[in-house]
């Protein structure tokens, strides 16, 4: 199994629990760590390896992220080089769509860079751009007259 750590600028990370609790359910296999004001990266960091250190017996951890380059994702990046301990994985640009995916998925792989690689087709196809489609009248009836 793969333990799973969201984290995020403000609220991002409790936010998606939140969320991830309503709709799925919640897992002692996913933590949620938040990066809040007044916070430093150095607080951020040791929370991380509070989460990671729960999560170590599931063998490896995908860190799901909110900003490519932010502070939570560079934090993340950082311990996946000092934690040689846990094979962590990091993936920024999360939304809920990608945090559920790996929910479900979760139990299905023992290595976080698989887990990501599936749950992120699974993520990037649940965005979609709503159109309301007209409805085309058939005139096929007619005689083209």
């Amino acid at each position: 199994m793969v333990g799973i750590v969201v984290t995020g600028h403000g609220n991002f990370a409790t936010g998606l629990e939140s969320s991830l609790k309503l709709i799925y359910g919640g897992s002692s296999h996913i933590k949620f760590v938040d990066f809040v004001e007044g916070e430093s990266t150095d607080t951020l960091k040791a929370n991380l390896n509070a989460a990671f250190d729960e999560l170590k017996e599931d063998g490896s951890i995908l860190v799901l992220s909110d900003l490519l380059g932010g502070s939570p994702f560079k934090m993340a990046v950082e311990s996946k080089f000092e934690r040689q301990d846990v094979g962590i994985q990091v993936v920024a640009g999360t939304s809920f769509a990608l945090l559920l995916a790996c929910a479900t998925m979760i139990e299905m792989f023992d290595n976080a860079r698989d887990l990501a690689e599936a749950a992120i087709v699974e993520g990037k196809d649940a965005m979609t751009l709503f159109e309301l489609e007209e409805e085309v009248e058939d005139d096929s009836d007619e005689d083209g007259i």
